[in-house]
């Protein structure tokens, strides 16, 4: 990654801002943004997303889109040679100077949304040999007019803060409205390692045009700006990022604003905390007191408290505007993991207790986002939060080698680790029929029948927990009597070997 020393990029990280300002009402719906980036010791590189469109009556059918290098280095290489629509039409890669293009040069282009690419999104890597100054997006309709040439990814000085030296976190325009074509990036970290920064905004004003965010207040959790640790985009459409809490490693939130060249606001204020991690494991997880507030957009991030951890979320009440016919008006949708990016869960609302909900990623942690209309608020929810690690270990037990004729006792079980709750044991078999000759599929130590048949079958015992799930296979040989080892009075059906 790249870091900024001083104000100035280095070569171990580079923070960059996200500019979504438009030119055209077509593009309100385009983006380009930076999904990751990466220095070896001699060229950079950078993966760039480009989110097209295709259809509706503002949105000509595109024949090429490009992305600009800019500052003065060279293009090295670029990646992939090109992108399929899956109408068919090939969108062909080319460099020509400080450009990157992909051009169809399609007669009839697509005007239909793109199945090979969800979001009509492409991901294109480009190596430079030097830290460029932005990224500038563009692209063309029918080869007679480029547009949407204010999508940027720009490389400029992020403003770093800690605890210490921010307290109150506001936009540019301070007491006054914030100014057009606005572009900045903070990222506020932690004095003390271990700690956690939390931000808390008491106003919210970023205008939106027809309840898009052409202006935009975007969320990080952590100090890298990527697509994969973006919270949430917030303008007056969405409302108010309200609290968020960093669950990173580092305890950094990062922030990037941008602003088109029409319409303003007041902006925002927010408080700034930092403190060590408030324990989730055996709290309640609620909206807060009262009802929610309207046009909520409000992003929690519950993890476990130690590496290893898992969370796990059981509502006790639950209360969300819905339709008559049960469609939501406000809703809570939930992320397996500890950013929006993760897979989703369900969007809920009404009455129904959801879940529970365990997650399954490898932080252990869940994402809810609560979004509301500017109608009725109902009381929200409030979910008990415990944890688990899942540190169960099977034993290994066979294989088992018997004569026919003979009951088999298997010697399996838990081998290791603190249960979560109440262990259960299930046995399975392949072949499928193998099974039915256990004593029982459900105890960890069962028997096979002696009038099990010959031939060779494996029994997987599953151990689940509150939170885990570990898995045994037991391989099990019964000899014919026909078989050698069986006429030695060693083995015969007296005994068994243990293998």
């Amino acid at each position: 990654m790249f870091k900024y020393i001083n104000g100035f990029p280095s070569i171990i990280s580079l923070l960059l801002l996200l500019s979504y300002s438009q030119s055209l009402w077509a593009c309100d719906d385009s983006s380009v943004s930076l999904v990751s980036q990466n220095y070896d010791g001699t060229n950079y590189t950078y993966v760039i997303r480009m989110c097209l469109e295709y259809t509706g009556s503002f949105d000509p059918p595109l024949s090429e889109f490009q992305l600009t290098v800019e500052g003065g280095v060279n293009i090295v290489s670029q990646s992939p040679a090109s992108f399929t629509h899956s109408n068919g039409t090939i969108y062909t890669g080319a460099t020509a100077g400080n450009v990157v293009s992909y051009d169809s040069g399609c007669a009839a282009c697509p005007s239909t949304n793109d199945a090979n690419h969800p979001g009509n999104c492409y991901d294109i890597t480009i190596v430079t040999d030097g830290i460029p100054t932005q990224f500038v997006g563009a692209t063309n309709t029918n080869g007679t007019a480029w547009e949407c040439t204010n999508r940027v990814v720009v490389i400029g000085n992020a403003q770093n803060f800690t605890c210490a030296s921010l307290s109150t976190f506001t936009d540019p325009g301070g007491s006054g409205n914030y100014g057009a074509n606005e572009a900045e990036t903070y990222i506020i970290c932690p004095d003390n390692t271990g700690d956690v920064v939390t931000v808390n905004f008491t106003s919210f004003d970023i205008d939106d045009t027809f309840s898009s965010c052409l202006d935009a207040l975007q969320v990080y959790n952590g100090g890298e700006i990527t697509t994969d640790n973006l919270i949430g985009s917030y303008c007056n459409a969405t409302g108010s990022p309200g609290n968020i809490v960093s669950s990173a490693a580092d305890g950094c939130l990062s922030f990037s604003f941008v602003s088109d060249g029409s319409g303003s606001g007041s902006g925002w204020n927010a408080t700034v905390s930092c403190g060590a991690v408030v324990p989730v494991c055996g709290s309640v997880f609620t909206d807060g007191p009262g009802n929610y507030p309207n046009n909520a957009n409000t992003t929690y991030n519950l993890c476990p408290d130690v590496p290893g951890g898992v969370i796990t979320v059981t509502f006790t009440s639950f209360s969300l505007e819905d339709s008559f016919s049960g469609a939501c008006y406000d809703d809570l949708e939930i992320f397996d993991g500890p950013t929006t990016s993760a897979s989703s869960l369900g969007l809920y609302c009404g009455t129904n207790l959801p879940g529970p909900f365990t997650s399954t990623d490898p932080s252990g942690c869940l994402t809810f986002v609560l979004t509301s209309d500017f109608g009725t608020a109902e009381s929200g929810w409030e979910a008990d939060v415990t944890c688990g690690n899942c540190d169960l270990v099977a034993m290994d037990a066979g294989p088992y080698t018997e004569c026919l004729g003979t009951a088999i006792n298997i010697a399996s079980g838990l081998a290791s680790g603190t249960p979560n709750g109440t262990l259960t044991y299930a046995w399975t078999s392949t072949p499928a029929s193998a099974v039915s000759y256990l004593s029982s599929t459900s105890s960890p130590s069962p028997t096979v029948s002696a009038s099990a048949p010959a031939g060779t079958a494996t029994y997987t015992l599953t151990i689940n927990d509150d939170f885990c799930s570990v898995t045994d296979d037991v391989v099990i040989n019964v000899l014919p009597n026909s078989d050698p080892a069986c006429a030695s009075p060693c083995i015969g059906n007296a005994g068994f070997v243990d293998n």
